[in-house]
């Protein structure tokens, strides 16, 4: 007979595709087991949204400007430096009210052509209050604008 009480912690939502890890509850990856985040070439300035969530993006061009999202707790983006640039660099565009490591708000965080070099790279969590934090970063980011 089974437990009535029993309630698992990890479960598939019901009616859609999304995995569930409840308080308490704990996911365990296997030797030789994997979690792909996807990747996304980009040669042209690109609006990210929400749901693009865990999206890794190889900026194979000069001078691209990534706009963010408006921040919601838990978004997380990745972006390498796939070209260097002489002009103004790579540059990360928060929502005008969001901003970047607690900075000025409506500020991009940019990875200069003075300094860029193939590899730098920063992602970037959101808080869901006040915008962005960098984690992971190498390279020269400075926010500016």
């Amino acid at each position: 007979m089974a437990d009535a009480t029993y309630q698992p912690k990890v479960f598939r939502k019901q009616g859609g595709d999304e995995l569930v890890v409840a308080a308490g509850g704990k996911l365990t990856q296997e030797d030789g087991g994997a979690v792909v985040r996807p990747v996304r070439i980009v040669t042209a300035n690109v609006s990210l949204t929400a749901a693009a969530s865990g999206l890794i993006l190889i900026c194979d061009a000069a001078d691209l400007v990534i706009t963010l999202p408006a921040t919601v707790a838990g978004l997380i983006f990745t972006v390498v430096c796939a070209a260097v640039s002489a002009g103004t660099g790579l540059s990360l565009s928060p929502a005008a009210a969001d901003k970047i490591n607690e900075g000025t708000a409506n500020k991009d965080l940019i990875n200069s052509g003075a300094t860029d070099v193939l590899g730098d790279s920063v992602t970037l969590v959101s808080d869901g209050v006040t915008g962005w934090y960098t984690i992971n970063k190498i390279g020269t980011w400075a926010a500016e604008g």
